[in-house]
């Protein structure tokens, strides 16, 4: 009996003391990390006001508001932020008391004496880097996947901590702006704003409202924007027959942009598209309409697999893709009957696949 209370005397203090050991403060967002901070942080709402100047050499300055639930810890609550020591001045306001914070290795250190069980309200200013910002002469738009919200903003920078964003944006007389939708949780990856000189187009599609912001001059070009409508409505009302869900969110609004760095992304609300992909020629290939329409279906893809259903983690990225392409291809089959679809997997996925799979 002796040792058998010795053993579990053993036990119980290993094993307090591994629920004591602190997760180190590194630089950037380590998979401990995010498990840690999932178990003790939820319910999450950032209020964000951004300050856009007109010139792109002046610093967007901003103010944010970070309410959330604590189920208590150990150790620090651990923020994510990023950048030089002139973007965050090391004062918040944590329930209700201003106090001076630690800034080590992209975090931001809340006390954890400061921290009660429940609701818990933290403020500051800071100034955003322009990391992620996409700043032009006249325009910006952020793109924080995977990880890079924190380049801009205080945040939890990790996709199973959703949180509502309502967001306020400050910006020269003539910029038009959008951002994320504000009433459905969404993780940091996919929050986004855009403001600039863009033009503006809103259209009705069976009872749905559809709204774009654009650059192009082009007359021609422009009324494409008819048939993207065309395109965003169908697929949406496929993917609600398909899935047997309703759209998941308030709003679909998208931005095309010029020179833009990937074929989209699916920020819900305000979807990205790079320009080229959807401003065609005056006679575009068969090819050219269909890969329109498969971006354009992807990017609305996943508004169900990948913004309503998210990633606990970023090894699970695929997921998400995987879904989007697997949809699409079932819309550009319908949409495209003439065309070998089955040749096209073959050219486009299969090869890659194999030569994966060997590494």
């Amino acid at each position: 009996m002796k040792r058998l209370y010795t053993f579990f005397m053993a036990a119980a203090l290993c094993l307090s003391s591994n629920a004591a050991t602190p997760i180190n403060v590194v630089n950037g967002i380590s998979q401990e990390l995010a498990v840690s901070r999932a178990a003790i942080v939820g319910n999450i709402t950032y209020d964000l006001t951004f300050n856009i100047p007109a010139s792109k050499t002046e610093a967007v300055k901003g103010n944010a508001t970070i309410t959330f639930i604590y189920k208590g810890g150990k150790t620090d609550l651990q923020l994510d932020f990023q950048g030089a020591p002139s973007q965050f001045d090391g004062l918040c306001v944590v329930n209700g008391k201003q106090i001076a914070v630690a800034w080590q290795d992209e975090h931001i250190l809340i006390p954890r004496k400061s921290l009660r069980r429940g609701k818990n309200i933290i403020s500051m200013s800071f100034i955003s880097g322009d990391k992620s910002l996409n700043r032009n002469a006249d325009y910006l738009y952020t793109l924080f996947v995977p990880e890079h919200a924190r380049s801009v903003f205080p945040c939890f920078d990790q996709p199973d901590l959703k949180a509502l964003f309502r967001t306020r944006l400050n910006v020269p007389e003539g910029w038009e702006t959008i951002t994320s939708v504000s009433t459905e949780r969404i993780p940091t990856y996919l929050f986004s704003f855009v403001a600039g000189k863009f033009s503006k187009q809103t259209q009705e599609r069976n009872g749905r409202t559809f709204t774009a912001l654009y650059r192009e001059t082009d007359a021609k070009k422009v009324a494409q924007l008819d048939t993207v409508f065309d395109i965003a409505d169908h697929s949406i009302r496929w993917f609600e027959d398909y899935t047997g869900i309703k759209y998941p969110f308030s709003s679909y609004g998208f931005v095309v942009l010029p020179g833009y760095q990937f074929g989209g992304m699916e920020h819900p609300g305000a979807i990205q598209f790079t320009d080229h992909e959807i401003f065609l020629g005056e006679h575009p290939t068969p090819e050219e309409l269909q890969t329109r329409v498969e971006l354009i279906a992807h990017e609305t893809a996943h508004c169900w697999f990948g913004d309503d259903v998210t990633m606990r983690w970023f090894n699970d990225v695929w997921t998400k893709e995987v879904f989007a392409n697997f949809l699409t291809s079932k819309i550009a089959k319908q949409l495209f009957p003439d065309v070998n679809h089955d040749l096209n997997f073959l050219r486009m996925y299969q090869t890659r696949a194999l030569s994966t799979d060997r590494t």
